[in-house]
């Protein structure tokens, strides 16, 4: 519940209903509110951490309030009625925050007005709470496999609804892996389901962060969550190593050894506890490995004392409590060690045509190698000079690259992958010499006989010269005139030149050389040198003789040209080289020769060619040679008669498209080129190898009939003159047209699979068959193994050749229609032929399919299955199936055969868990043998018994289960991993079957028969399922193991103590008593209670007593009451669950005990004749004062003078912040009845402060009052002559005597040089007007108006927002954002409106928003009845006038009931004076007021004859007098106030309205008037307009001051019947910068709290 504090507007409020209710005269009742609030919402406040809703509305205006304020009643209804919650709003503020007790939950909220009068109509609004956050009361975790957790969460039922999108989310942090510290990134995941799964590492720790969200959209966002710790993960064997590399090396004994390494073996693949490597070494060939452990921190390893040069398999696998990880392997080899022994009978040969040795040796054996063969190592020495080379292998070796005539020593050894060993001994052996070097040069000398040479030898090195063989040298002669000859002399060797003897005119060539020393091995002494080559020739001389019997002959053909022929010369007649024959000729009777050509020796015949036909020449022949020319021979010879020189040019053809004829043409021969008469031209032409054939022709073209078809004729022309017939042409080809092809005949040739048939035609002639695919044939299968269900599209075959191979084509045992056509070279297709075939049938080519022996799991047969092959495949339409069944291991046993004709076979008999070997073999039974196709064979084993029912031993305590499972033996062979697979669930927490979790399935480890559940609920029931697995692999092929029968035990863990508290713990006490009433709610999750409930423990401490007080109390309910605690004492209340396995922790809360009521009140009364001042005290007890009105007394005047007629309702008083309480302003020789009061500091239901025993008392006052002069801003004399100035005047004492005296009458103060003079808060700065505000002073007072560009009310303004020009808006209210138009406008908003003041705060942001200018009348939006006539008074305010010129009633008719018209004058003004009347006319319409002239002539608005009328104010600018109106009967009866002023003073009078009757005026002084010269203030008219409330009117005192009244009321509602209380009482109060006068007369005028208020000025 939240308590506003009220506002000064709503003060104000208060001040004036106040005044009206409490000033009336009479004995007029209280009314309560005559309206609700307005505007009355509820908005949900969405936040997770408080069920709030915002409530705000709009208060009741004042006419309506009828009393005073004193809360608002709120009340809040669920939608099931109950349970009802009440507020009370104490503040006048009109928002308020409600904290409720139901989420999610529809409510409706009434608010009412509270006043002294009662209880006002209510408003209603519906709103729906905010959602609960979500509780998560349990996560339970279980593993489908080793690295995949499920979280599954237990949401309890709550006041909310999940959301649609993941409304439940984990985060899973890893702690722990294999019992090590190991973190990593958080996993979060979410899902629709309350189950969530994460990828996880084995044997691993996880915490578990888990939260479930509702729909609502919080403003802050909230889940509901749980913590849930060490969660354990299965553990697994390890993983496999990576990263394993072998390194071998050679240690320090001779011995080998291997440097072993892997990668790092992180926690990750540990996957269980106490892990170690294990490495080990196997040797190629042996079974056993060497093992040994290793440190698993560790990553390298050696293993030494290995075998040389030997394989060896190395490997290193993990090894855990939980078993053996997968091992990583690597082969390798020892390394080799050095050889034993050098290669033996190494032996050295001389090679005597190179410097080279050949070598020879045996190999080492395999023994002494040591290792693998590297190569063999030969060193040979000269001097210091030492050179290896290397050999593969031990076979004969030749040393080349040594140096000639050196002396070598030769060694050699052996080099294995182990190293090198021994040398051999040592063999000598010197190189053979050097060939001698070829002589530098040798020069020839030449004459015509003989050729001179003499060598140049050089100094010998690596070789010694055989000084009889210094010079040698041999003579070819080469050519002898040119020609070759072949004649070769011996050679010749001197100490000096060679001299050779040779024919004139020849070449010879020669080499000449040395000899060395050299020894060779078969005897011989010397090697000849290399050789130096010479040339040289003999001198030349001119032929002898001439050539003889030359002769002519015309060359065949057509040309003009002759041969020669002669005698020729004999060789050595030429006596030189070049010997040629020089033909030339001449034309008879010309002078130049013309060469023929020179002809070579050896040819006695010439062409002499370019000669002209039927001509005479003269041929001369001459010898020549190098030597010279010999003498001419000449002689004289004619040329034949020619022939054309040339054939036809463009030479075409063309073919006929109809037959086969071809038609040539080409151009004519000139007459020169036929070197004769032309006769005609020759035609010839033929095909292929066939004969030619001629045709003749006189023109230039030919045609050519009957040819044949579709064949390459060659065509070419000839002229023939009278010299004969001339070249024929370039022939030209031209193929004739071809006919269509025959049909093909079809000649079967096969038949089966490799089926094929040739095609042919009948004929080829006239025709080409097309040189691809000349025959194509469509082929149509029709069946298959005569099944004719088949869907093939058809085959087209075509070939190159004649045969159509079927191969890869067609299936065996099968139908094809077949269609082939052939086709020639230009596409032309024959007739087709037609044929059908059937293929033969072999046997099945591919075995049956899918076979497979399925076995029964509870018997010893298989039932055996297979698929035939497909169609294409079974090659033949009659089978069968031959099905063997044997043991695979007893090839003595016999089989169990079977013949069938389905794809399967059912087979019993068989022993269990034994192997067998299936085989099923399709067979071919068409003909009188079967054909067997492929065999289909498996191996199958018999399945394994069931196991029976395992025995299961427990052990259990207060959060864990463990149990051992042992089972029979029998026939089958339990699984290694998962031997035993138990359901665990958990099927009740506390008796809550609510409280149950899924099952989970758990399976012992590797060779483990135990299984284990922690962080189980204590005093829970948990349901295990356990059953055995054979190792039977299922039929599904991937499942393993068969289960037993399985057998159930339910399980309870222990009973612990609580670990939770109870909660919403809360105390509450009741007025009057010091008893607390605590209540409580269980514990949320039953899963923390870990027990049945025995008790809830009450304790409760004051431990503000010394010594501190205690008590225990026990209860089975959820609340209790604590009876005989003391008032006003601090205590502890400690609440928590009792079970069996003990007390759990307390819910704790502190409280205070109500306060006891106040002792009477001890007072001390001063009296004097106008004030009566108390001064209070308190007994001490167990209660405290409030701080502010610790004491309140009511002062009753019950005479005054003695006469009891002038009694007064009682006025109460408090004494604010001390403890006196003043009654100022009191009567002459007044008599008053006091009561006093005190009040604790209590709040109780929105109460502060209680109040105790009464002391009740009587005072009669003085019987002395002087009065206060009028002017000079005086407020009051205190009885002492103290001066008290106005609010906003100060005192001001002149210079000289000043003094205040009551004149002798006693009726008014004497005031002597003192002054009142107005403050000037502005210029001295006083004011409290905001920085951005202008202060203006006025008399008394100031005023603070925000700047230009600011808004507020001046003591707070803000920068102001401006408004767009044109937009006819005079005001937007900066916090509302409401926009004001300007009169006749009003406001036009659509759906996208937004008005707001940009971030700036520069100018306004208006959209969609405008102000629309209206006229009510003519827009119709008027409310005037349908006979009255509306009219503008000022947009968008209107009149409704009747036909009679009246008003429209406030029953919105014109049918005006007679008006009650006040029948003496309202008001005379003084003549001489001007002035203004208004009438305060509560409750009635302006409008049924009409102002009357003394002549009864009703006022028009506009008159202006001397006064204006502003509603119910007139004022005077003239005389007025005798001033009426009149009020329309329908409007209640009452009193109106009226209130008249002019410059002589003010005047306030009361007018009676009584229905039917004339106004009545009470106390009517006419303005200016005086009695006694004391200017009277008549009382402020109240008038009630309701009459269904009786409330006391409370007394009034009123005290004029100078035409100003102060007054002081309270009031009490009449029906209160609450022991104690009294009503609002009125104080005043002074400012920080002004003293509160105290004493008797001190009346501040100004200053008010905002419980407390003096009329005057307030």
């Amino acid at each position: 519940m939240m308590t506003a504090v009220p506002t000064t507007a709503m003060a104000n409020w208060v001040i004036l209903a106040a005044v009206i209710l409490m000033l009336s005269q009479g004995s007029s009742a209280l009314i309560a509110p005559s309206a609700a609030p307005t505007g009355f919402t509820a908005t949900a406040l969405l936040s997770a951490e408080f069920n709030e809703v915002e409530l705000s509305w709009t208060a009741v205006v004042a006419g309506d309030v009828n009393g005073i304020f004193e809360r608002y009643d709120v009340v809040a209804i669920p939608s099931g009625g109950l349970p009802v919650e009440m507020f009370n709003i104490t503040g006048d503020e009109t928002t308020s925050v409600l904290t409720l007790t139901q989420y999610n939950t529809n409510y409706d909220i009434t608010i009412a007005l509270v006043t002294n009068g009662g209880v006002g109509p209510t408003a209603t609004v519906n709103v729906t709470t905010v959602q609960a956050l979500p509780v998560i009361s349990n996560i339970t975790d279980s593993q489908s496999s080793d690295n995949q957790l499920t979280l599954t969460l237990t949401v309890e039922d709550g006041q909310f609804t999940t959301r649609t999108t993941d409304p439940y989310c984990c985060k899973l942090s890893r702690t722990l892996v294999s019992r090590v510290q190991s973190t990593a990134a958080d996993s979060t995941r979410c899902s629709t389901t309350t189950g969530i799964s994460f990828t996880v590492e084995e044997d691993s720790t996880y915490n578990a962060n888990c939260v479930a969200s509702n729909s609502e959209s919080y403003t802050v966002p909230a889940s509901g969550m749980m913590s849930r710790m060490a969660i354990r993960t299965r553990t697994a064997v390890p993983d496999m190593v990576t990263g394993f590399t072998v390194a071998t090396l050679s240690n320090a004994m001779g011995g080998a050894q291997v440097n072993l390494s892997w990668d790092v073996f992180t926690l990750l693949q540990r996957n269980g506890p106490n892990p170690r490597f294990t490495v080990y070494s196997l040797e190629s060939g042996r079974t056993t490995p060497t093992t040994e452990t290793v440190d698993i921190d560790l990553t390298t390893t050696s293993i030494s004392g290995l075998d040389h040069h030997k394989n060896y398999t190395f490997g290193v696998y993990v090894t855990s409590d939980v078993g053996n990880g997968p091992a990583s392997t690597a082969t390798a080899a020892t390394i080799t060690g050095i050889p034993a022994a050098a290669p033996q009978n190494l032996a050295v040969t001389i090679v005597y045509d190179a410097p080279s040795l050949d070598i020879q040796f045996d190999a080492v054996s395999v023994d002494d190698k040591n290792g693998i063969l590297v190569h063999y190592l030969l060193q040979y020495v000269h001097g210091t000079n030492s050179r290896n080379v290397t050999l593969a292998n031990a076979s004969d070796y030749t040393l080349t690259g040594l140096d000639f005539n050196m002396e070598y020593n030769i060694s050699v050894s052996v080099v294995a992958s182990g190293g090198a060993g021994p040398r051999s001994a040592q063999v000598t052996r010197r190189t053979v010499q050097a060939e001698p070097a070829a002589p530098t040069r040798a020069d020839v000398q030449a004459t015509a006989t003989h050729i001179t040479v003499t060598p140049t030898v050089p100094t010998p090195a690596n070789y010694i010269i055989d000084p009889s063989r210094q010079y040698c040298c041999n003579l070819t002669v080469s050519q002898t005139q040119g020609v070759s000859n072949g004649q070769t002399t011996t050679e010749s060797c001197s100490p000096t030149a060679v001299v050779f003897d040779v024919e004139e005119a020849s070449s010879v060539t020669g080499e000449c050389y040395t000899y060395n020393t050299q020894q060779l091995a078969d005897g011989t002494e010397g090697v000849a040198g290399a050789t130096t080559k010479f040339t040289g020739m003999t001198e030349a001389a001119a032929p002898t003789g001439v050539v003889s019997n030359i002769a002519f002959q015309n060359r065949a053909g057509n040309i003009a040209d002759i041969d020669l022929s002669w005698i020729a010369l004999d060789r050595l007649d030429f006596n030189g080289l070049q010997e040629t024959y020089v033909v030339s000729y001449r034309e008879s009777g010309t002078t130049s020769y013309t060469a023929a050509g020179n002809i070579s020796f050896g040819t006695n015949a010439a062409p002499i060619s370019n000669l002209d036909f039927h001509t005479s020449y003269e041929i001369r022949v001459i010898a020549m040679s190098s030597g010279g020319s010999g003498n001419a021979t000449t002689f004289n010879a004619t040329t034949k008669a020619g022939k054309p020189d040339r054939a036809p040019s463009g030479l075409s053809s063309s073919i006929s498209t109809t037959n086969a004829s071809v038609t040539l043409t080409w151009t004519a021969l000139t007459v020169d080129a036929l070197n004769g008469e032309f006769t005609r031209y020759i035609v010839k032409y033929r095909f292929g190898l066939a004969n030619t054939e001629t045709a003749n022709s006189t023109s230039e073209s030919i045609t050519i009939d009957g040819l044949r078809y579709f064949q390459t004729y060659s065509f070419t022309v000839a002229a023939v003159s009278s010299g004969g017939i001339g070249p024929a042409s370039e022939a030209v080809t031209q193929r004739t047209t071809q006919r269509a092809p025959d049909a093909p005949i079809v000649v079967v040739a096969g038949s089966g699979t490799t089926s094929a048939f040739q095609l042919r035609t009948a004929s080829l002639l006239g025709f080409e068959l097309r040189e691809k695919n000349p025959f194509c044939c469509s082929l149509v299968l029709t069946a298959i193994s005569g099944n004719t269900s088949i869907s093939e599209n058809s085959k087209n075959v075509c070939t190159i050749g004649g045969f159509v191979a079927l191969a890869d084509r067609t299936e065996e045992d099968s139908n094809y229609d077949v269609t082939c056509v052939a086709y020639n070279s230009e596409n032309e297709v024959s007739p087709h032929t037609t044929m059908s075939l059937l293929t033969e049938s072999e046997a099945p080519s591919r075995p049956v399919g899918s076979l497979a022996a399925a076995t029964v799991e509870d018997s010893s047969r298989f039932a055996l299955s297979w698929v035939q092959p497909a169609l294409a495949d079974r090659n033949t339409r009659d089978f069968d199936y031959f099905v063997s069944v044997r043991p695979a291991f007893d090839v003595s046993a016999m089989p169990t055969e079977t013949v069938v004709t389905t794809e399967s076979a059912d087979l019993d008999g068989f022993d269990h868990y034994t192997f067998y070997t299936v085989s099923v073999t399709m067979r071919n039974t068409k003909g009188s043998v079967s054909e067997p196709g492929p065999v289909a064979q498996i191996s199958q084993r018999t399945t394994q018994a069931y196991p029976p029912v395992p025995t299961i031993a427990v052990t259990v305590n207060t959060t864990s289960i463990s149990i051992v499972l042992t089972v029979a033996p029998g026939s089958y062979v339990l699984r290694p991993d998962k031997s035993f697979c138990c359901d665990f669930n958990r099927a009740s927490i506390t008796d809550d079957p609510t409280r149950g979790t899924q099952t989970e399935r758990s399976c012992t480890p590797l060779n483990g028969n135990t299984l284990s559940w922690y962080n189980l609920e204590e005093h829970s029931v948990h349901r295990v399922s356990c059953q055995a697995y054979n190792s039977q692999l299922r039929n599904d092929g991937t499942t393993i193991g068969l289960p037993g029968t399985m057998t159930t035990v339910n399980i309870s863990t222990g009973v612990a103590a609580p670990v939770a508290t109870v909660e919403n713990i809360q105390a509450i006490t009741r007025l009057n008593t010091s008893s607390v009433t605590l209540s409580w709610h269980g514990i949320r999750n039953i899963a923390d209670q870990n027990g049945h409930v025995m008790v809830y423990r009450v304790t409760y401490l004051r431990f503000d007593a010394f010594p501190n007080e205690t008590a225990i109390n026990d209860t089975t309910e959820r609340n209790i009451v604590l009876r005989g605690l003391d008032y006003f004492a601090n205590y502890t209340f400690q609440v928590s669950v009792l079970t069996a396995g003990g007390e759990g922790p307390n819910a704790t809360i502190q409280f205070q005990t109500i306060q006891d009521l106040p002792v009477a009140p001890n007072v001390t009364a001063e009296v004097r004749h106008d004030y009566i001042s108390l001064s209070m005290s308190q007994d001490p007890g167990r209660y405290e004062l409030r701080e502010n009105n610790s004491y309140c007394c009511s002062f009753e005047r019950t005479s005054l003078s003695g006469d009891t007629r002038y009694s007064l309702a009682p006025v109460t008083l408090c004494s604010g912040n001390n403890n006196t309480i003043l009654l100022a302003n009191t009567e002459w020789n007044a008599t008053y009845d006091i009561d006093c009061i005190s009040f604790n500091s209590q709040d109780f239901n929105d109460q502060h402060g209680f109040g105790g025993g009464v002391n009740n008392f009587t005072v009669t006052t003085g019987a002395l009052i002087c009065l206060v002069p009028p002017g000079n801003a005086i407020q009051a004399i205190t009885l002492n002559g103290t001066v008290i100035c106005d609010g906003g005047y100060r005192l001001n004492m002149t210079d000289g005597y000043s003094e205040t005296l009551c004149n002798v009458t006693g009726d008014e103060w004497y005031v002597n040089n003192i002054t009142c003079d107005e403050i000037d808060e502005c210029q001295e700065r006083t004011h409290n007007c905001d920085l951005n505000a202008t202060c203006t002073n006025k008399p008394g007072d100031f005023t603070c108006a925000c700047d230009t560009g600011n808004y507020g009310n001046g003591t707070a303004c803000f920068k102001e927002c401006l408004i767009p020009n044109g937009l006819n808006i005079s005001f937007i209210d900066f916090f509302t954002n409401e926009i004001t138009c300007i009169p006749g406008f009003r406001v036009l908003a659509g759906n996208d409106s937004d008005v707001h003041c940009n971030d700036s705060l520069t100018y306004w942001h208006i959209n969609d928003t405008e102000c629309e200018l209206y006229d009510p009348c003519v827009a119709d939006l008027h409310t005037c009845i349908e006979e009255s006539q509306c009219s503008l008074t000022g947009p968008p305010q209107y009149k409704c006038t009747c036909p009679d010129g009246q008003l429209v009633s406030s029953e919105n008719n014109c049918d005006l009931t007679p008006r009650t018209t006040s029948d003496n004058p309202i008001v005379a003004i003084v003549p001489g004076s001007t002035g203004s009347l208004s009438c305060h006319f509560f409750g009635i319409d302006e409008e049924d007021i009409i102002w009357l002239l003394p002549n009864n002539t009703w006022i028009d608005v506009n008159n202006t004859n001397g006064y204006t009328i502003e509603h119910t104010r007139i004022n005077a600018t003239t005389i007025l007098s005798n001033l009426r109106f009149q009020i329309s009967e329908r409007n209640p009866m009452g009193e109106y106030t009226c209130f008249g002023s002019n410059s002589r003073g003010n005047q306030s009078f009361i007018i009676t309205v009584a229905k039917g009757s004339s106004a009545k005026f009470n106390n009517a002084i006419p303005i200016g008037a005086s009695v006694g010269g004391i200017a009277v203030v008549a009382l402020v008219a109240f008038l009630a307009v309701r009459h269904n409330q009786k409330c006391k009117s409370s007394p009034l005192k009123v005290v004029s001051k100078n035409s100003r009244f102060n007054v002081e009321l309270s009031m009490t509602n009449k029906n209160d019947t609450t022991t104690g209380t009294t009503g609002s009482t009125f104080k005043p109060v002074a400012t920080a910068d002004e003293k509160i006068p105290t004493g008797p007369g001190a009346h501040p005028r100004t200053h008010c709290d905002q419980t407390h208020a003096v009329a005057s000025g307030c």
